[in-house]
């Protein structure tokens, strides 16, 4: 079980009183102030479980701390979404956030439990983890892995990315690419998920045939679709990751990949150009 980390601050450009005829100055400099802040972004690991013979209830977050307050309350919000987005209290209050959804989510499984007929159930478990994944001056990008077992052969996993800008927070999602439709960018998805099976299978020689075999999708390997979340900036380019069941089987475990910046350059928006330059 995590350990319980409790973490509580406030998140907060503390400025002084002005005169009323100074206000627009103080807003142009609260402003220049957020700014500056970009690469001051901070965080605090918080977390918290909970542990029955019904259920097991494992969360936490990488959660701001200090940074520019737009991209810090775009990130809260991020985190409380991830874990259920049913938190109405003070998003600046990370150990209250975490443990509603702990406590939330063990409400759940401890029903799902009752519901089992046989004095038997096996022990149900939920966790949920947020994680910065990768930052620099112009953005900061966040992976959240969610757990689930409900009983039955195996749980379930799913891995979400996102990539926020440091400068008002903005999300980018699959809009960051452009001509996704064209034969040049499927090849590099066909050859991204070439390599992922070649590192699990230690066959460098992966053919086409190979991976029809390996995938559960109809199209062709040649036209294979985009991951059903979408990709996210890191250190060597962008990378994508294909859920449980979404093109291969169970097994497969989450098909993902990174295709370098240099390969993927021709297929960045202009905006996303600007974040990695």
């Amino acid at each position: 079980m995590l350990p319980l980390v409790a973490c509580m601050f406030a998140c907060g450009n503390k400025q002084e009183s002005k005169p009323a005829d100074n206000s627009q100055q103080a807003e142009v400099s609260q402003e220049l102030t957020d700014g500056a802040d970009n690469s001051r972004f901070t965080t605090d690991s918080v977390g918290f479980g909970l542990e029955t013979k019904k259920a097991i209830v494992n969360m936490w977050a990488d959660f701001p701390k200090g940074g520019n307050a737009i991209l810090v309350n775009a990130i809260r919000e991020f985190i409380s979404e991830e874990m259920g987005g049913t938190y109405m209290g003070d998003l600046s209050d990370a150990d209250a956030m975490v443990r509603h959804y702990v406590n939330e989510a063990q409400k759940e499984l401890n029903k799902l439990s009752d519901e089992f007929e046989s004095d038997e159930a096996p022990t149900l478990s939920h966790s949920i983890g947020i994680q910065k994944l990768n930052e620099t001056d112009k953005y900061v990008s966040y992976t959240a892995g969610e757990e689930v077992y409900l009983g039955g052969a195996h749980g379930s996993w799913i891995s979400r990315a996102v990539t926020f800008r440091k400068s008002d927070g903005r999300r980018f999602d699959a809009h960051m690419l452009h001509d996704t439709d064209s034969e040049a960018f499927h090849l590099l998805l066909k050859e991204g998920v070439k390599s992922y099976f070649a590192d699990a299978t230690d066959d460098t020689q992966i053919t086409d045939e190979m991976l029809k075999d390996m995938l559960l999708v109809e199209s062709p390997v040649d036209y294979l679709p985009l991951p059903q979340y979408p990709p996210h900036l890191t250190a060597e380019g962008v990378a994508f990751c294909y859920q449980q069941y979404e093109i291969a089987p169970y097994a497969a475990g989450l098909p993902s990949f990174t295709i370098p910046y240099d390969k993927i350059r021709p297929y960045l928006t202009a905006t996303a150009l600007q974040m990695i330059e």
